[in-house]
């Protein structure tokens, strides 16, 4: 039914029910193959009469975070030939969307922390942006 399943990954619970959620559809055959894709969220910028600094050893330890978490979801599923990982840094939902689209991915899945009413109004949802901005389905996992 759908060829490419692209599912954002934090490292929170609700997000590897995603995985485990993509991985059994995977394993039905309505996914051919399917990518998980952590995401570096920019910290705070730190700046000097309007220059951002770069500090590498910062962003090197979000990326080896980045990297530990996709290592850990895929031990916590099991490990499968059609599941492939990646790391983007950037906006979480904006890079989900931009990556789905640019790579041509037939859905999206996500996991929904639950937040509701003025938490989410607050805090805001990556979940939420994807469902209203994506150009494919997005499958939002409880």
């Amino acid at each position: 039914m759908f060829k490419k399943a692209l599912v954002g990954v934090d490292g929170t619970e609700s997000s590897l029910k995603a995985v485990v959620a993509a991985k059994e559809l995977l394993e039905k055959g309505v996914f051919e193959e399917v990518t998980l894709l952590s995401v570096i969220a920019p910290a705070s910028s730190v700046g000097v009469a309007e220059a951002v600094i770069y500090i590498p050893q910062v962003s090197e330890n979000l990326f080896e975070n980045a990297k530990r978490v996709l290592e850990d979801t895929l031990a916590a599923t099991g490990d499968h030939e059609k599941i492939n990982t990646h790391i983007e840094a950037g906006i979480p939902g904006d890079v989900i969307i931009g990556m789905a689209k640019r790579d041509g991915y037939d859905a999206i899945l996500v996991g929904s922390r639950g937040f509701s009413g003025v938490k989410r109004l607050f805090l805001g949802s990556v979940s939420t942006q994807v469902v209203q901005s994506a150009e494919c389905p997005v499958f939002v996992i409880r």
